[in-house]
């Protein structure tokens, strides 16, 4: 029992970086997986595999009708595979992508301009 009570005290105290993926239509009915789930407007100018996002292309996400990214790169059925994200606040990266996450070689460039070259793992510096 206080196995139990020690293990749920622990939990109370973690952190949770729960991030929920889902597939939302692009404006031409493909779908595409994000977890930006308020997106107001969803654009592709690529091709639909199965009905999925996929192949070479710019993807752009509105929220309020205002751009909060752009992707320009490879899709691979509706997930993100490699090529440059730009976010609306001046953050950029360039490389590899996995489960939506930075995954794998990139650079990452902060508002401000600072860069840092290198491993990614599940959307953190590695």
């Amino acid at each position: 029992m206080i196995r139990y009570l020690s293990i749920l005290f622990i939990f109370q105290f973690l952190p949770v970086y729960a991030i929920s993926y889902g597939w939302i239509k692009t404006d031409d009915g493909c779908d595409y997986l994000t977890n930006h789930d308020d997106a107001s407007k969803i654009t592709w100018d690529g091709w639909c595999l199965d009905g999925k996002v996929h192949g070479e292309g710019t993807i752009i996400l509105y929220k309020n009708d205002t751009i909060h990214y752009e992707f320009k790169g490879i899709i691979n059925k509706g997930a993100l595979k490699r090529g440059e994200i730009s976010f609306h606040n001046g953050k950029k990266y360039v490389g590899e992508f996995k489960d939506g996450f930075y995954h794998g070689q990139g650079t990452l460039t902060s508002p401000s301009g600072d860069n840092y070259v290198g491993e990614f793992k599940d959307g953190k510096k590695h």
